[in-house]
């Protein structure tokens, strides 16, 4: 997610959305199966499928989408039931002060 979110910013996310995500959110998720499943993954949504029932996300420095992470875990979008919430506000460099979080 660089430049806006770097490696070593502490990231606080909120999980209430009654109206779904949008494309543009900044949205922690998890994927079962997938590599690193001890700490989420923050990209952007960049598309919205299947009527708000799935999101395509990417990495604002990533060249392509997350499609190969998703085939991985053996889906092919990120679900509400992955998504751990929108990112709302971050702390650059915080994550260094607090690292047992």
């Amino acid at each position: 997610m660089s430049p806006i979110i770097n490696r070593g910013d502490l990231v606080f996310v909120s999980n209430r959305s009654a109206v779904g995500f949008r494309t543009g959110d900044i949205v922690a998720f998890n994927l079962d199966g997938a590599a690193r499943q001890d700490r989420p993954t923050v990209h952007r949504i960049i598309a919205v499928v299947d009527r708000g029932a799935a999101y395509l996300t990417k990495g604002d420095n990533s060249a392509t989408d997350d499609s190969v992470a998703y085939a991985a875990a053996g889906v092919s979008a990120l679900t509400r039931d992955h998504i751990a919430g929108r990112v709302i506000w971050t702390i650059p460099r915080a994550a260094a002060i607090f690292p047992f979080l």
